[in-house]
């Protein structure tokens, strides 16, 4: 990123310690630390807002094209009438009513059982088992 040799690194490092001095070293280094760390922070901050007011606008961009796409589908539809219907129910039928007829099932005619002729079963024969040891 900056480019910086090791040898320029301790060329700096030993300038520092010639003008500073040893003892207010660590502590400037310290200060240093925290303001770099300030920095980015506030920077990765700063980017987080412009990624959500761009995540925002992108958002109000595709719903004016959605608002713009729907006015004009309401434009091209036909109307439509829709006729009014009432709420009343017609009435369940009366008891005097008579209910008409079924008509009668004649049955089907049962099957017969079909006679296969009898064979003699042999008995199947039995595995032999050995004994136990």
């Amino acid at each position: 990123m900056f480019d910086i040799a090791w040898s320029e690194l301790l060329l700096i490092g030993a300038v520092a310690l010639i003008f500073i001095g040893p003892k207010e070293l660590p502590g400037l280094l310290v200060n240093i630390g925290r303001w770099v760390r300030r920095a980015r922070s506030l920077a990765s901050e700063f980017q987080s807002s412009l990624d959500q007011a761009v995540r925002e606008a992108e958002v109000d961009a595709l719903k004016q094209k959605m608002n713009a796409a729907v006015m004009e589908a309401e434009k091209q539809m036909p109307t439509i009438d829709l006729p009014s219907f009432s709420m009343q129910l017609e009435a369940p039928p009366s008891a005097e009513q008579p209910v008409p007829d079924l008509p009668a099932v004649a049955a089907a005619p049962s099957p017969e059982p079909a006679t296969a002729p009898a064979a003699e079963a042999e008995p199947l024969p039995s595995p032999e088992i050995p004994p136990r040891p």
